[in-house]
């Protein structure tokens, strides 16, 4: 509550009405007219003594009039809805200023301030995701007058995490619900609804530089490292081909390795957590010195590398200055298969791991397939896969194998043909992860059934590429899938000097050759 008593600080002549009486309407200054509207007397009744002092007023011929008290002067209360006129976000110290049209009062008994009523966004119109509503979180101590300061407190972040609104006056809007605030008389604030939203008049963004503060984690278990930063982070703006792990605050290019294909972060508050792809995780785990303890995780990273949600450059960490993990997780789980799938049309299998395994090291000696998951419930049928190639010798998490004609030919109806009839065993002795972790055996009494249906060989082998060689007197032929040796019939082979044949003399059709190499492909 104000005053009972009001005394006009400044103000200016309105108009003059000349008659029986002469009438002066004064326009009254905003401070004026906020003390009025706070005075307890001019609030609570409808009439007011109106004090008038000497020399106030002077007539024509200069006259001054003499002190004078109006008692039940005429009051006219306000019944004017307030207008929000302009606004102001301020990033730097997370705080919204909105000025009215009229006295609005946030802290009143009676007349609370609703926060929920009030959306920033893009622009007039709002997009499905470009706007964010103020919670309760959003508070305000602001007295009674034409200025609403709001200190939005936790929703900044929300605000300053959108790549949408808020980072300048062209794209930073405001809504209001009516209701959201009240005048001092009561009267609801005029709404602004989406579609006429109101732009703001001035954003003022955060000028200061974001340094990195520290690096709290590199967990090679779950492929990850978090970066501590002084400021709020914009998870859009993470170019990661711009850091680099490294063994020493100074070290040199044998043993850095700069990301090359992660792509996925997440910001929780200043920290920027990055998933490290497998590629990067491979990269990282092969080079000797790196990355194999605290004394050994370092990361720097160039001044493009992130932003700000001020959409501010990050201070760069250089080599020579690089800043070394606060806390390192080494790679202990150890890898698992966690399907394959079994191709007879390509004679081959697919095996897809947990994790990156050092896929040259694969012993495939130590594999087996098997009729029954269980060995001891039944009569088994079993095939071990030595001899079987890789398709690939990548570090990776998927090993293909060329299973060799052995293994083939043990298949049968009742073994190697449907999901149900053929399951996969393996030794700890298979294979390792990076980190030298052996992958988990899969026992011949709960072995593994294949992830799909086994794909039946339906197709016929075609030959990919032929050798004659004269001077050893032999044909080699390659074929696109394994063949049995033993069937073929050589006497169904022609040379012939070209591939359309013009002349009756350029052909020739093997009589009695003989099959020398095993059933292979």
């Amino acid at each position: 509550p104000g005053n009972t008593m009001v005394t006009l600080t400044g103000g200016s002549i309105a108009s003059v009405v000349s008659g029986s009486a002469f009438t002066v309407t004064a326009s009254l200054t905003p401070q004026d007219l906020l003390q009025l509207k706070l005075s307890t007397t001019m609030v609570a009744i409808t009439g007011a003594s109106v004090s008038i002092g000497a020399n106030a007023i002077a007539d024509i011929t200069n006259n001054a009039n003499s002190s004078t008290v109006l008692l039940n002067a005429s009051v006219i209360p306000d019944t004017t809805s307030p207008a929000l006129l302009s606004f102001i976000l301020d990033i730097t110290t997370g705080t919204l200023y909105l000025t009215f049209s009229d006295v609005v009062a946030p802290t009143y008994p009676n007349l609370p301030f609703d926060p929920t009523g009030i959306t920033l966004q893009a622009s007039k119109f709002r997009g499905s995701n470009d706007y964010f509503t103020l919670t309760s979180q959003s508070q305000t101590n602001s007295p009674a007058g034409y200025v609403l300061v709001i200190t939005l407190n936790s929703d900044l972040l929300s605000i300053i995490n959108s790549p949408y609104f808020g980072s300048s006056v062209s794209n930073t809007y405001i809504t209001i619900q009516a209701g959201t605030i009240q005048s001092i008389f009561g009267q609801n604030t005029e709404a602004i609804i989406n579609g006429k939203a109101l732009q703001a008049s001035l954003v003022i963004l955060r000028n200061i530089t974001t340094t990195l503060t520290s690096f709290p984690l590199f967990d090679l278990n779950l492929g990850r490292l978090t970066l501590s930063f002084s400021y709020y982070i914009d998870v859009t703006s993470v170019s990661f081909s711009q850091f680099t792990l490294q063994s020493a605050p100074l070290a040199v290019p044998q043993t850095m390795y700069t990301l090359t294909s992660s792509s996925m972060a997440t910001v929780t508050g200043t920290n920027l957590t990055i998933f490290l792809s497998n590629l990067d995780l491979s990269g990282i785990k092969t080079i000797p010195g790196l990355a194999t303890s605290r004394t050994t995780t370092y990361i720097s990273f160039t001044s493009t590398a992130v932003r700000d949600n001020s959409h501010n450059l990050v201070a760069p960490v250089l080599n020579g200055n690089a800043t070394q993990a606060a806390v390192f997780v080494p790679d202990t789980i150890a890898p698992f298969v966690t399907s394959f799938i079994l191709d007879l049309n390509t004679g081959s299998l697919m095996l897809t791991f947990s994790k990156l395994v050092n896929i040259p090291a694969l012993a495939t000696s130590q594999i087996r397939l098997q009729n029954r998951q269980n060995v001891n419930l039944d009569i088994t049928q079993s095939a071990q896969l030595t001899g079987s190639l890789l398709q690939s010798t990548l570090i990776s998490n998927v090993a293909s194998l060329w299973l060799p004609v052995s293994v083939l030919q043990t298949f049968s109806s009742s073994f190697g043909t449907l999901q149900s009839n053929t399951y996969l065993t393996l030794t700890a002795l298979t294979v390792s992860d990076l980190s030298s972790n052996p992958v988990v055996p899969i026992l011949n009494t709960d072995a593994l059934p294949p992830s799909a249906s086994i794909k039946a060989d339906t197709s016929p082998p075609a030959l990919v590429a032929f050798d004659l060689n004269l001077g050893t007197s032999t044909l080699t032929l390659v074929w696109s899938k394994p063949v049995n040796a033993s069937t073929l019939g050589t006497t169904q082979i022609t040379i012939q000097g070209s591939i359309i044949v013009l002349e009756a003399n350029s052909t020739y059709r093997l009589t009695g050759s003989q099959a020398l190499s095993p059933s292979s492909a």
